[in-house]
């Protein structure tokens, strides 16, 4: 018979959750990940739930709402806006080398050409549209929210 499901979660000195196990006795019981993690500490199913959604561990042990600065919430819109304009310049650097690559090896028609122009204004238009979306955001769970996946 499986133990009862019992969590053990890890946190940074922030109160930032690092990672959680969980203990049902299949294949880990509660004392294995007690020898294995030290570090970890027991939690409640319902506090589980709050870490998953990005609550922080106070000082006294309880799940908090994490507050962010001002200034923390504008860097980390900022780093999400050099994530999108990094990742869209890559994929524009590696269009380019397509390119040049079927350039070498075929002669473009004037369509596969307008083709091809289409495709990486496509992805300059959905920069701006992420980038444009990033500029709503208004807590920091919204801009992790945001993904450059073209």
């Amino acid at each position: 018979m499986a133990d009862k499901v019992r969590y053990f979660a890890e946190f940074t000195i922030e109160g930032k959750r690092i990672t959680t196990y969980v203990a049902d006795g299949m294949p880990y019981r509660a004392q294995d990940i007690l020898e294995r993690h030290p570090e970890a500490v027991e939690i409640s199913p319902e506090d589980q739930q709050l870490y998953m959604q990005g609550y922080v561990r106070g000082l006294d042990g309880r799940p908090h709402e994490m507050v962010v600065t001002e200034e923390d919430f504008e860097k980390k819109k900022e780093q999400k806006r050099e994530e999108i304009i990094s990742l869209a310049r890559s994929k524009l650097i590696a269009s380019d080398h397509e390119i040049v690559e079927y350039l070498e090896l075929h002669n473009l028609s004037d369509e596969e050409y307008t083709l091809l122009k289409q495709q990486r204004q496509a992805i300059r238009d959905y920069r701006d549209a992420v980038l444009s979306q990033l500029d709503t955001c208004t807590n920091v769970e919204m801009i992790d929210a945001i993904q450059f996946l073209i």
